[in-house]
């Protein structure tokens, strides 16, 4: 097997090449991907802090160690989230307020509580400039950008720059590769045909069990005197109400009337955003579309499954590559991300 797994060490300085017996990287698009790899025990070094591949622009964090002696030898298995995960030591404390766009709302956050992180440049000019007004205290920043961009069907990314010894915090969002849009930004679509043989153990999760559609968030204030702010997003449906108790947020110094109630609408819709229908859609990739040439985390794709005339539209928020034995298989996932059982 071509080798293109390097390990690096807390300084980012190549410590060397290493054959892999296995190998699952695991991207994700509204999330921190992960991955784990399985290597002989000799070729293990406690300096191993960072792996990188060649072929990826994720930098894997060492985070877990576990060492097995099997029949066929002794093996280590190294695995732990990709950089992004740093964001996950950083908490918006103390609270963090904003009234302007996603793009100013993104470079604030990272200038306020990540100031400490060396070489840190930071990109946010891709970034959505639609204007949102919230306040949170406590959140992991990771969690948080996660949350604001989603809702926008963007990500942000974590990417070491060897050459310039940076970490580069970038705001990004796939490519529209539907069938009706693609032609016209000058790219091939991408259409996932089953009737076309391009995939095979399909799951597709259709969930409404947690679903709402009007919050009713309750802000500062005792009893009757409570400002409260409705969030409709019914449109028209059954109301299926969700309460919010926002008594954290407090109108400070300076924010209009206004302004509160657009950070309590806010928090509404992070809520019900918790709370949505879900429709997720995964499979074994085996079609005739090259990974990355043809499509790519986060595009944005037509999926047509057998015996319907329903075309989805859909992005892809989950790719899991397992190189195994000279073999790799592709597994994608679509929709919306199922969220873990409360």
């Amino acid at each position: 097997m071509r080798l293109n797994l390097v390990f690096l060490d807390a300084e980012f300085n190549m410590i060397k090449s290493v054959d892999f017996i296995n190998l699952q990287w695991n991207r994700r698009y509204y999330e921190c991907g992960q991955y784990s790899v399985q290597i002989l025990a000799e070729d293990y070094e406690d300096a191993f802090q960072y792996v990188y591949r060649d072929t990826e622009v994720e930098l894997g964090i060492v985070q877990k160690v576990e060492y097995t002696s099997e029949e066929r030898g002794e093996l280590v298995q190294i695995s732990g989230f990709f950089m992004e995960s740093i964001l996950k030591d950083y908490i918006l404390y103390p609270t963090f307020s904003f009234n302007g766009s996603v793009k100013n709302c993104i470079s604030k956050i990272i200038d306020t509580y990540c100031e400490d992180i060396p070489n840190f440049i930071i990109d946010t000019s891709q970034a959505p400039t639609t204007q949102i007004s919230f306040q949170t205290t406590g959140e992991e920043v990771a969690t948080q950008l996660y949350s604001i961009l989603q809702k926008y069907e963007y990500s942000f990314s974590l990417d070491y720059d060897y050459i310039n010894n940076e970490i580069n915090f970038k705001v990004w969002t796939g490519l529209d590769r539907t069938s009706e849009v693609a032609p016209t930004l000058g790219h091939e679509p991408a259409i996932f045909s089953q009737n076309w043989g391009h995939f095979k153990n399909l799951v597709v999760t259709t969930d409404t069990s947690n679903y709402k559609n009007y919050a009713v968030v309750a802000g500062s204030g005792e009893g009757d005197q409570r400002q409260k702010v409705i969030v409709d997003n019914s449109g028209g449906e059954k109301l299926k109400r969700l309460y919010v108790d926002a008594r954290d947020l407090q109108q400070e110094e300076g924010m209009s009337q206004q302004q509160y109630w657009d950070t309590l609408a806010e928090r509404g819709e992070e809520y019900l955003n918790k709370y949505k229908k879900i429709l997720n859609i995964n499979f074994d990739f085996i079609g005739d579309m090259e990974y990355k040439e043809n499509f790519d985390l986060g595009d944005k794709c037509d999926i047509i499954l057998k015996n319907t005339d329903e075309v989805y539209q859909t992005r892809i928020i989950g790719i899991d590559e397992v190189v195994k034995e000279n073999r790799k298989e592709v597994k994608l996932q679509f929709g919306d991300k199922i969220p873990r059982k409360r």
